[in-house]
């Protein structure tokens, strides 16, 4: 075959390795510096920076694992100084031999030394960098001042009680907060590198955590390495091969006009690979806002409308021009992503960001394997490619280090300043309304239901619930715990939905990970600067919670984010809403839930101020006796209420509900879900949903709780109020 496309040796293989350790060690050392925490058990700078301990078993187990990193990078750096030998050798190249053998030596006197004094290179960086930064006198901040910048985060320390405390912490089911009780930073290896006041001001990056030069480093190498590993995955070669050709890149091209036809051509569709995998890889999810505002601009639509065209054209020439008696894959590939995105531009109607970005795969997949057969049908010589790539490469590589669009782990979300004013957070009900998110954006004219395709894929939902509610946070963090589904401003406020990262059915099965799961979006909101969460559904539930009090405490004594839990304006929507359906008229009215806390409102409100007759149910002893002793009449059955009247107020779902209630009967529900679908011959009274004003949106709402787009549940418009 050409030589674009070799089998590579093992070690090729072991160095794409190691480039992808290296970079997930550097974007991690930096994502905790910006943060000012590591998460429990391997977090980046426990892994790296942290003293090796023996004290427990799990202490053990990781150590063993830091010490198999650091071995088999070890490792690796023998299998590439063994193959530069060999190849050396074959050379005769004596002068380079001997130089090798001293890098080989260097190698492993590091590997050595670092088993030798039980602490990794970081931790010496660390040290290193405390006695450059000792020469400029900073203030040292008390552990009061500490706490109000982070009493809630988690901090790597050197100490092995407070690593077997935390430990403790994790085995009851939280994540690990340390409480520094004494000491000062000089304590603890990590905090001297996370310390706020650490790095002199002259020093500071764009993100005031890191200098620029770390910036710039750690994108060099986010970029390098996923550079490799799309030319070694992707297009079956190692990048910068013209490196190898010497004095044979001269004869490239050669003034041959189908050759340079050609190596114009797989330049354009390698450029737009390659912009593909920045985007993907190496630009923020949220950009800056003055991006934004830039990418808006007319021009800049139009030219990027040119762009796309242009692509498209030279995908349909190639694809059926040259490559179509290869493969009939290939044309079936461009015609069937040409086409999606066609359609999807075209349309009138807002198409699901997940059908977009299926077909920006697909075209990407079409591009992709249209490259590869390109560069082993065409006419051109392998060194025009090569010379091509390398240029491209290069360009590429100085167009990511210069672009001021931020990637990922550049992005401080820790110290926002446009933070939400109010946010909202709920979850979902059922496992198959995770399509409701996944889906997104779609027509909010009227309220969402799941497709019809969404049910057979049970066993996927709940594979996906259980990784959501067990495992998302805590491997990326709070961040992790919720989905940020819309993002409106109404009037002054800054409004946001988030939705946690657990479904209903976890409420019974999965408490504690739940109870988690709101506890962390919460931390994460206070860290950000949110001012109000709000918890809706059961995030607010009693056995959770305690309605949010659980929550409160979790936040610790100088917490700045409110919380509430809106079921008071709840309570006075349903109460109106029974008002204005009945009036001052004497009638019996049959209540479930009434002990609850909106449903015990609603049900004192309905007594004392319009003198309704109130039957409540409970299928409590204790909590019927309550209601006796409160002057109200209490059924232990749902047929009691059956037989007692025809109009119902459903504040708790429960099945039993839609057998029981009489025929043609009217129901006041404030459940969410309620109960009633299923039965037509009942009028249903959505007491718990208002109505919100869209013309003080300042761009339409992307979601809304499966609503539509001007109803809001009266929990989540109390936030607002």
């Amino acid at each position: 075959g050409r030589g674009m496309f070799t089998t590579f040796t093992n070690t090729q293989y072991l160095i794409l390795y190691s480039l992808i350790y290296h970079t997930t060690k550097s974007r991690g050392v930096r994502t905790d510096a910006l943060r000012r925490f590591s998460t429990y058990p391997f977090g980046i700078m426990r892994l790296v920076i942290d003293n090796f301990y023996l004290n427990s078993l799990g202490e053990v187990i990781l150590s063993s694992f830091r010490v198999f990193l650091q071995g088999f990078d070890t490792f690796i750096h023998y299998c590439i100084v063994r193959d530069l030998v060999l190849v050396d050798y074959s050379s005769n190249g004596d002068g380079k031999l001997i130089a090798m053998h001293i890098l080989f030596v260097v190698w492993v006197l590091h590997a050595a030394l670092n088993q030798l004094i039980q602490c990794s290179t970081a931790s010496v960086m660390v040290r290193t960098w405390n006695a450059i930064a000792s020469k400029h006198p900073l203030k040292h901040m008390t552990l009061k001042q500490n706490n109000d910048v982070g009493s809630t985060e988690e901090e790597s320390t050197s100490s092995s009680n407070i690593v077997a405390s935390s430990e403790n912490s994790i085995g009851n089911g939280g994540e690990m907060k340390q409480k520094y009780l004494d000491g000062s930073d000089d304590d603890y290896i990590v905090r001297q590198l996370l310390h706020h006041e650490r790095v002199p001001k002259h020093l500071r990056g764009r993100q005031g955590a890191a200098s620029a030069g770390v910036d710039t480093a750690v994108r060099i190498e986010t970029a390098l390495t996923i550079l490799v590993a799309f030319f070694m995955i992707g297009l079956g070669e190692v990048p910068f091969r013209v490196l190898t050709f010497g004095a044979h890149v001269g004869d490239v091209f050669l003034g041959n006009r189908q050759r340079m036809l050609c190596g114009a051509v797989y330049g354009w569709l390698l450029w737009s690979l390659l912009y593909g995998v920045w985007a993907l890889f190496l630009r923020a999810r949220q950009p800056d806002p003055m991006q934004s505002i830039l990418s808006s601009h007319q021009r800049h639509l139009r030219l990027q409308s040119f762009i796309g065209s242009v692509d498209l054209v030279a995908m349909i020439a190639i694809a059926t021009y040259v490559l179509s008696s290869q493969s009939r894959l290939i044309p079936l590939l461009a015609s069937v992503s040409i086409t999606g995105n066609s359609l999807i531009q075209g349309s009138q109607h807002v198409s699901p960001k997940l059908l977009r970005r299926a077909f920006k795969v697909l075209e990407f997949m079409a591009k992709l394997t249209i490259v590869r057969t390109l560069a082993k049908v065409s006419p051109v010589h392998d060194n025009d490619l090569a010379v091509v790539s390398f240029g491209l490469t290069v360009l590429w590589l100085s167009w990511v280090v210069s672009n001021p669009i931020p990637t990922p782990c550049e992005v401080d979300r820790s110290h926002s300043k446009d933070a939400a004013d109010v946010v909202f957070l709920g979850h979902p009900a059922e496992l198959s309304d995770i399509w409701a998110m996944w889906l997104l954006p779609y027509s909010l004219n009227d309220r969402w239901t799941p497709p019809f395709w969404a049910f057979p894929l049970w066993p996927l939902h709940c594979l996906i619930g259980w990784y959501l509610c067990n495992h998302r946070r805590r491997i990326f963090g709070d961040r992790a715990s919720y989905f940020c589904c819309d993002d409106v401003r109404y009037g002054e406020t800054r409004l946001q939905n988030w939705v946690s990262a657990h479904f209903g059915r976890h409420f019974v099965t999965n408490p504690c990970q739940v109870k988690e799961n709101i506890e962390a979006a919460a931390r994460h909101a206070e860290a950000i600067g949110v001012k109000v969460l709000c918890l809706g559904a059961l995030n607010k539930a009693e056995s959770i919670n305690g309605g949010g009090v659980g929550v409160v405490k979790a936040l610790g004594p100088n917490r700045r984010l409110s919380i509430i839990h809106g079921n008071h304006l709840t309570a006075a929507a349903v109460v109106e809403t029974i008002h204005q359906c009945f009036g001052d008229k004497n009638v019996k009215l049959f209540l479930t839930g009434a002990s609850s806390k909106v449903g015990w409102a609603v049900a004192r409100a309905l007594k004392d101020r319009f003198g309704y007759e109130i039957l409540c149910h409970s299928t409590d002893s204790g909590r019927r006796s309550f209601f006796k002793e409160q002057g109200f009449a209490a059924a232990s059955t749902l047929a009691e209420g059956s037989a007692f009247t025809k109009y119902w107020i459903v504040g708790k779902y429960d099945t039993n509900v839609t057998q029981l209630i009489p025929q043609n009967a009217t129901a006041i529900v404030f459940s969410v879900p309620h109960p009633l679908a299923g039965r037509r011959d009942v009028r249903v009274i959505e007491a718990g949903t208002l109505h919100m004003d869209l013309t003080r949106l300042d761009r339409p709402r992307v979601f809304s709780n499966k609503l539509k787009a001007h109803e809001i549940f009266a929990c989540h418009a109390s936030s607002v109020v």
